[in-house]
């Protein structure tokens, strides 16, 4: 049976609400239309995980209640093979620019000459939805 594991699994990318700066918590009502994102970026998985490694903790999980409180995995994390890893090019919202499109399939083409399988998917909502939502 295929393992799925993916960078997202492991809590490396950064995304909205993952670690809330401190002047994202809007006090005064007005809302805030495309929030900033937080996290590591790094040339090598290795730095991303150790930071996970460090802001994974219980300490962090009772200060930031957007945050959810998942360990970093280490054993899942350093588990060797090939892995199968879902992608999509677009969520229908916003389209990629030419550069992150030509990334994206360098990257896919890296990761399948590595043994990968890389599945693409269309994820459940559209971006509009998931906007109005």
């Amino acid at each position: 049976m295929d393992k799925f594991r993916s960078l997202h699994h492991h809590h490396v990318l950064p995304r909205s609400k993952h670690v809330t700066p401190y002047w994202q918590n809007d006090k005064q009502g007005v809302g805030i239309t495309v929030p900033a994102v937080m996290g590591a970026m790094s040339w090598k998985v290795e730095d991303c995980a150790m930071f996970m490694k460090a802001v994974c903790v219980p300490k962090l999980f009772e200060k930031d209640l957007n945050m959810p409180p998942i360990k970093f995995d280490n054993q899942q994390y350093t588990t060797k093979g090939s892995l199968k890893i879902g992608y999509f090019m677009t969520d229908d919202f916003f389209e990629p620019c030419p550069t992150a499109r030509r990334a994206m399939l360098h990257t896919i083409q890296k990761l399948q000459a590595e043994g990968h399988t890389c599945v693409p998917f269309k994820p459940p909502t559209d971006g509009w939805f998931a906007y109005r939502v």
